[in-house]
């Protein structure tokens, strides 16, 4: 069992919230990547 300190929930609520900015951006970069790719091989075959 963990014992949650406020500083720690604070650290957890804020790490949480980059977290998901993190994986919102990845994901559109991915996404980015992903059709760049498919654009690129369109136009060489």
């Amino acid at each position: 069992m963990k014992r949650l300190w406020p500083s720690g929930m604070i650290y957890g609520k804020a790490s949480a919230q980059y977290m998901s900015r993190l994986n919102r951006a990845l994901a559109q970069i991915v996404l980015i990547l992903c059709f760049h790719c498919l654009f690129v091989i369109g136009i060489t075959h």
